[in-house]
């Protein structure tokens, strides 16, 4: 039976593989998006609404730091058209769009050949991330045991993984915690929360803009937070009660895989101290 959806999105799909070459695997990421959209809504395109499709996916990697007005911009378009595109496909608006293509473009990075000496690497950065939290992670597990409330939330799939595993091995030796799966989760909770509670923030770069009235609003509350972040000068780790912090030296800019073993190894950090606490 002929499906006029198949035959767009084949011809999208044609049309990405043609782009792939100079977005160097975003667009992929944004046709797996797109597509579960289309199949989701179930919702007829337009030529017109395909080619902007098409469009949308070559300028994946600007679209979370980009407005709507200067996307549209890129894409010769005009911000009601990619709004009416945006809702057709069933996001709650163009907000909700870019969390969504943030998401994708930080969990599904392309893979890269392993390095000769990717054991020597990731060793060297293990005992890099070891030193840097000598100093600060029995006090993040002493701030951590304090608080009657506990929340953990990862910015990105990797992150929210790590901090997943985090909640639920430590519900092992009867420290509850409340992992917050996206950023409404987390807006919603933070009105609850309160000085008796503990936010744990997981994030790659540290980069605050899409929380920074959340995160206000938790530091006006009197909300500890502890950061876990990159080894890098950024605005979550400056607002945060304790940061931990480990070694990468990943570019944000390209795709290289981020293979995320330090950061889940300064969790394990962490709960390794709140272990040595229960026991004293």
């Amino acid at each position: 039976m002929y499906n006029h959806n198949d035959w767009l999105f084949t011809k999208l799909k044609k049309s990405v593989i043609k782009w792939k070459i100079m977005s160097t695997g975003r667009c992929f990421l944004m046709l797996r998006l797109f597509s579960s959209r289309i199949q989701q809504a179930k919702v007829t395109l337009t030529h017109n609404e395909t080619e902007l499709l098409r469009s949308l996916s070559a300028q994946a990697g600007v679209i979370p730091r980009a407005t709507i007005t200067e996307l549209a911009q890129s894409v010769f378009s005009s911000p009601s058209t990619i709004h009416r595109l945006i809702r057709k496909l069933g996001f709650k608006g163009y907000t909700d769009f870019k969390v969504r293509v943030e998401d994708s473009l930080e969990s599904e990075l392309p893979l890269v050949l392993a390095q000769p000496n990717l054991l020597k690497i990731t060793i060297s950065s293990i005992e890099h991330t070891f030193r840097l939290n000598q100093g600060v992670i029995r006090d993040a597990a002493r701030l951590f045991l304090a608080a009657e409330r506990h929340y953990v939330y990862g910015t990105g799939w990797r992150q929210k993984q790590a901090v997943d595993n985090f909640s639920t091995d430590l519900l092992v030796y009867g420290e509850s915690s409340i992992t917050l799966r996206n950023k409404y989760d987390l807006g919603n909770a933070v009105k609850q929360m309160n000085e008796h509670s503990v936010l744990l923030f997981t994030s790659l770069s540290g980069n605050t803009d899409e929380y920074a009235a959340t995160l206000q609003q938790a530091k006006l509350q009197k909300v500890s937070i502890i950061s876990v972040t990159r080894d890098v000068s950024n605005p979550l780790s400056e607002i945060s009660d304790v940061a931990i912090y480990f070694a990468d030296d990943t570019n944000l800019q390209d795709n290289r895989h981020w293979p995320a073993i330090t950061m889940s190894f300064s969790l394990e950090m962490l709960i390794n101290e709140i272990l040595n606490f229960q026991h004293e």
